[in-house]
């Protein structure tokens, strides 16, 4: 069984991806191997949880000169175990995929349709809630408070701080 690492270089910034360091022992003797990235070769940017998710480990694999990564998000409260998976992050080279399976994942990133990844970073989640606050403040100017108190719940999922444990 092969076991392995990314490599990140964050001098100069921006941080990129250098390759992937993987070793196992097998009958010869103890292997390694490094693969470096083509200077195009990214990772996706970090996800990050919010109030009730939490991402599971980043998995990378080799598949010719890309990598491929997979990676979900899981419903979870701070603290507690993870319930279920909310969703799954798909990447082949500069392809992306997300849904609710890793199946449906595959079948965007193959596809080509869906949205662009999702930025979880705090600078995204603040850059969504600003679009979702002019979202909001057209439904009043519009007199569609049906359509506020959408936006306000997404907002409020986006943004309030997570349930305590009882």
């Amino acid at each position: 069984m092969w076991t392995g690492v990314a490599l990140q270089s964050d001098s100069p910034p921006p941080p990129r991806f250098v390759g992937l360091l993987a070793g196992a022992v097998l009958a010869p003797g103890p292997s390694l191997r490094f693969w470096r990235a083509g200077p195009l070769e990214r990772l996706p940017p970090p996800l990050v949880g919010a109030n009730e998710t939490s991402p599971g480990q980043l998995r990378i694999w080799l598949a010719g000169d890309s990598i491929v990564t997979l990676q979900a998000l899981f419903e979870q409260e701070r603290g507690a175990a993870p319930r279920r998976i909310a969703e799954v992050y798909l990447t082949y080279g500069g392809r992306s995929g997300q849904g609710h399976t890793r199946t449906d994942a595959l079948q965007v990133l193959l596809s080509g349709e869906g949205p662009a990844r999702v930025d979880t970073t705090f600078a995204g989640r603040w850059q969504q809630a600003r679009l979702l606050i002019a979202r909001g403040d057209s439904a009043l100017a519009a007199g569609n408070l049906e359509r506020f108190g959408q936006v306000w719940r997404e907002i409020r999922r986006l943004l309030a701080p997570a349930r305590q444990p009882r």
